[in-house]
């Protein structure tokens, strides 16, 4: 029941944030098409990711989700504090932005979260029977 809620919080992370990133690929058309496009291409991959997780329930599809999340989070950051291509300045922290990026982290949080239950499922059977690993 957990691994269930866990995973769908995961892709409705997933969902929103490819939401936000695709209503947010105009605004930035000013900035110059690459942005745009990032934002674009950040909204096509996150709404995969979120498909991939929901039907494919396999640990590759949750270790994506995170990487992915892990990246927009460190790309957010970094360009709020130096200039990254192709951008032609820091951005300044904005309210959407911040909120984005803290519904990522939950997201991130419950990704590895996924991750780790495998992981604590293989390992029961051997404290079981009383074997260390």
């Amino acid at each position: 029941m957990a691994e269930r809620r866990a995973r769908e919080g995961l892709v409705l992370t997933l969902a929103a944030s490819a939401g936000a990133h695709a209503a947010l690929a105009p605004a930035h058309a000013a900035e110059g098409a690459a942005v745009a496009a990032m934002f674009a291409l950040s909204a096509v991959v996150l709404a995969a990711a979120a498909i991939v997780v929901d039907r494919h329930r396999l640990p590759a599809a949750d270790s994506v989700a995170a990487l992915l999340l892990a990246g927009l989070l460190t790309a957010y950051f970094a360009s709020r504090l130096t200039t990254l291509w192709p951008l032609a300045h820091p951005e300044p922290v904005d309210s959407l932005g911040a909120l984005t990026k803290l519904v990522e982290a939950a997201g991130l949080l419950l990704a590895l979260r996924l991750l780790q239950k495998p992981r604590a499922a293989q390992e029961l059977p051997a404290r079981h029977e009383g074997v260390a690993r």
